[in-house]
């Protein structure tokens, strides 16, 4: 039996490559063997199990010069950082003669030092802050560095779905809306491999892109057509999707997603404006169809139907039609009832329509300079070419001046209402039933009353302003009517003496230029100081 190698002893060493380990050396040796040494290496990592280094020795013998001859033998062993991972590792070396056998008859040597390999740290930080984690610019500049130093050191790289965009660590990441949410890690990258250190999550925020569609794509239906409403969204944060007709909030659906529908079964009161809206926190936008549903023109619901108009000779009347449907009406036609003949376009008879809110609107008709003959039946047909046309009849009623003076005051104010009457009723189809949003902007003959007879009494002592000729010069401009510009707003009168001003339906009388042979317009009564003012009692 071979007598055992005469002190061995065991070292480690680190190879380095610019400043940083990429192995571990272990070699160990003994000054005399029989016959030429062989070895062994162990190691341990972090206390744990032994586990044998299976990558093949480098030896090297020397003779000793005795007989029989022995050697000085050395052998050792490198291993990649990679190989060994993070911890602390230690080494054991078994040198014995080079028979078989002879490694159970040898006691392991522990290397004289431990090593130590451990992961930089790497984090990243951007020039631009993110605001409640969106950045708000079109693109940021993210540095990652080592915010602490491992064994070995390595280097901060950035990555993205696990592959490297460089050695850089500057990073600019430029906002793309078909990516909205860009991920890349700040990793530690040595020997030993790579480790994350930190996460960017580049989401850029912008304001939403909607698209609005139909289907069917077209725009004109026929009541009881079923129609798809479509509207969908892009943007970060998510956007608020809302669907809504445009002339009031009514909303027919709202979600916080990328795509919304509603189906509706079309009815004449579909027509109108749907509006297809996203916003976020960057800010909103829209898009706009119109659609039309093909409907004859009807009256209104809430048009108050009164088939009388009131009309003093000489003056204009004027009433308002409130109608809807669709479209617009291409024909509209004013006759006498017992005539049968057309009275409009005439110089004194109009009929005008104005649009309000789809499908609603109001036919204007207008009788100017009413004489005897206008006060009859009269019929009124609104066509707009589909299904049978609107008929309406209603009768033009003779009253006294003063009557029909507050009337017309209080038609004004109809007119307005009729107008705004129109543009208040939406009517919105959602889920089978119907809802009829109405704005009132309707106001009170009393009130009006109230303030005629107030300026009336503030009137009271004053003249026309445009009473300033002399006594006796009044002209009647028109051969069977009063002229308008001689009226004061609140009063009759006359200055013709011993006559009053209540006498107005004969112009011969009070308002004959008998001595004048020509015409000088408004009169004047400047001279005149014993005017006969006669208040109208609003009653």
């Amino acid at each position: 039996m071979e007598p055992p190698p005469e002190n061995p002893s065991c070292t480690v060493s680190e190879d380095t490559e610019s400043g940083d380990v990429k192995s571990v050396n272990v070699s160990c040796s003994t000054s005399k063997v029989y016959p030429k040494a062989r070895c062994r290496f162990l190691r341990e990592q972090d206390g744990g199990n032994s586990v044998e280094i299976t990558t093949n020795p480098v030896y090297s013998h020397t003779e000793t010069g005795e007989t029989p001859v022995y050697h000085r033998s050395q052998c050792s062993v490198t291993v990649p950082v990679q190989e060994l991972g993070e911890g602390t590792h230690s080494f054991t070396g078994y040198i014995y003669p080079g028979v078989t056998g002879d490694p159970a008859k040898v006691t392991g040597t522990r290397a004289d030092k431990t090593v130590t390999l451990s992961f930089s740290q790497a984090s990243h930080s951007c020039l631009s802050q993110a605001v409640q984690g969106y950045f708000l610019e079109e693109s940021t500049t993210c540095i990652c560095s080592l915010s602490s130093h491992g064994h070995p050191r390595g280097t901060a790289q950035w990555y993205q779905r696990d592959q490297s965009l460089g050695s850089s660590r500057t990073l600019v990441v430029t906002r793309d809306r078909s990516n909205p949410e860009q991920k890349y890690t700040c990793e530690a990258v040595s020997d030993l491999g790579r480790r994350v250190g930190s996460t960017l999550t580049a989401k850029f925020a912008y304001a939403p892109e909607v698209t609005f569609t139909l289907d069917p794509a077209q725009t004109k239906f026929s009541k009881g057509d079923n129609l798809e409403l479509k509207c969908s969204g892009q943007g970060n944060p998510d956007p608020t999707l809302t669907l809504t007709t445009k002339e009031i909030i009514e909303n027919l659906t709202n979600v916080q997603k990328t795509e919304l529908t509603h189906t509706l079964t079309l009815d004449c009161m579909d027509t109108g404006v749907y509006v297809c809206s996203g916003e976020n926190s960057q800010g909103t936008n829209r898009m706009e169809i119109s659609i039309g549903v093909r409907c004859p023109q009807q009256l209104s619901l809430l048009f108050n139907s009164k088939p009388q108009v009131d009309a003093a000779l000489g003056e204009t009347a004027k009433f308002g039609l409130e109608i809807y449907g669709f479209p617009e009406p291409i024909t509209l036609t004013l006759q006498k009832t017992d005539v049968g003949t057309n009275l409009y376009p005439r110089l004194c008879h109009s009929v005008e329509y104005t649009a309000g809110v789809a499908p609603f609107g109001v036919v204007n008709v207008t009788i100017s300079d009413v004489v005897e003959a206008d006060y009859t039946n009269y019929t009124l047909t609104v066509d707009n070419g589909v299904g049978n046309a609107l008929i309406y009849t209603f009768y033009l009623n003779k009253v006294n001046r003063s009557v029909a003076w507050v009337e017309s005051i209080a038609r004004k104010e109809d007119s307005l209402n009729v107008v705004a009457i129109a543009i208040g009723v939406i009517a919105v189809v959602t889920n089978g039933a119907l809802i009829i949003a109405v704005i009132f902007l309707l106001k009170k003959n009393r009130g009006l009353k109230e303030r005629l007879g107030s300026q009336c009494k503030d009137t009271l002592a004053t003249t026309s302003p445009q009473d300033v000729e002399p006594l006796s010069v009044y002209q009647d401009l028109e051969s069977d009517h009063l002229t308008s510009g001689d009226l004061g707003s609140c009063r009759t009168y006359t200055n013709v003496p011993d006559q009053k001003g209540e006498n107005l339906r004969s112009p011969a009388t009070n308002y004959a230029n008998v001595d004048m042979p020509s015409a000088k317009g408004n009169s004047q009564n400047k001279m005149f100081t014993n005017q006969a003012y006669e208040i109208i009692e609003i009653r």
